[in-house]
């Protein structure tokens, strides 16, 4: 009789509970992580698998040289589920570090970062 009661309980509590959701995760972007690239873009962009909020500059992207100059310009721009910076241009070369902090849609903060490498064109 208890097993049929238990069984009875985690039946309408499966439907009463809600499904687990998802945090937001990056999925994408350009220059992309451990990347060899050899021309800067003109702007660098992130994209995550669910809708960020608009939080002005509360969402924020930096892109660190070699040399610990941040070379983004202006403030990052949010619309649906990516995020974008300008970029000033740098003679530097080697390892440069995205860090990125974003708001998802559910409200959960997301911080991270990658490394990409430019190198001189061939």
């Amino acid at each position: 009789m208890k097993k049929i009661l238990v069984l009875f309980i985690m039946g309408i509590l499966s439907f009463v509970m809600p499904p687990a959701q998802a945090h937001s995760e990056l999925v994408s972007s350009n220059p992309s992580a451990s990347a060899n690239i050899e021309q800067l873009p003109e702007q660098i962009e992130l994209e995550f698998n669910e809708e960020l909020l608009n939080l002005g500059s509360g969402n924020s992207i930096s892109i660190m040289t070699p040399s610990g100059e941040d070379i983004g310009m202006g403030d990052a721009s949010t619309e649906g589920a990516k995020i974008n910076r300008l970029l000033n241009t740098t003679s530097e070369t080697g390892q440069f570090q995205v860090t990125y902090r974003v708001a998802s849609a559910d409200g959960h903060v997301l911080n991270g970062s990658f490394t990409f490498n430019l190198s001189e064109a061939v």
